[in-house]
């Protein structure tokens, strides 16, 4: 992913950025929700069932699961340690990765997708969504550079985006519940759990 990254990074360099680049990067979550939609809509439509999440003898209910409550953790514990934009956060899961929150987003598309077992929603979620993520993530990179300078490139070469090289003392400190329902996480898990129980009850039909 991190050579992803690189490229997407080179291609906007040099002259203005396209207009359409930057409308997929600020409208990244907005399109990621609606696509996601669209593929649940057809797959009932077409008569598509999902994993039973019930069945813990399902291999791919339970991988799915797991991802899905994976990543939805990854993100509360993104969510509760993340400062506002004027502070640089190097606690926490930012110790071990740059980008925790769009690693959690994504896990837990792989694992719906898995629950759901439509190879059209895989192939989507690793090419158009994939490539939203890593357009917001150069835009988010180029930002903090900006913002924080020197601070910023010695923290990229520290710490890699997406998968931890090492352990960190500093991962197990900075949580806190008010700074995860001030950044809003509870709006990303209700309906991250409506979402499970929706597929449960899509099962039963």
């Amino acid at each position: 992913m991190a050579s992803i990254i690189q490229r997407v990074s080179t291609s906007s360099r040099g002259g203005q950025r396209p207009r359409i680049i930057d409308f997929l990067a600020h409208w990244r979550a907005e399109i990621t929700a609606t696509v996601c939609l669209i593929l649940v809509v057809e797959d009932f439509a077409l008569g598509f069932k999902p994993h039973d999440l019930a069945d813990f003898r399902d291999p791919q209910a339970l991988a799915g699961l797991v991802l899905v409550l994976f990543g939805l953790m990854v993100r509360s514990w993104a969510a509760g340690t993340l400062q506002s934009e004027t502070e640089l956060t190097m606690a926490g899961p930012y110790s071990l990765v740059r980008h925790p929150l769009y690693a959690g987003s994504f896990t837990m598309m792989i694992g719906f997708a898995i629950i759901i077992d439509d190879p059209e929603n895989i192939w989507i979620v690793f090419g158009p969504i994939l490539f939203l993520y890593m357009i917001r993530i150069q835009r988010d990179e180029r930002r903090m550079s900006q913002s924080f300078g020197a601070r910023w490139q010695e923290y990229a070469r520290a710490t890699p985006p997406f998968f931890p090289r090492r352990l960190s003392r500093r991962a197990l400190g900075g949580w806190r519940l008010n700074q995860w329902i001030g950044n809003g996480e509870y709006r990303f898990t209700g309906p991250t759990l409506l979402g499970l129980v929706a597929l449960k009850l899509w099962h039963m039909l």
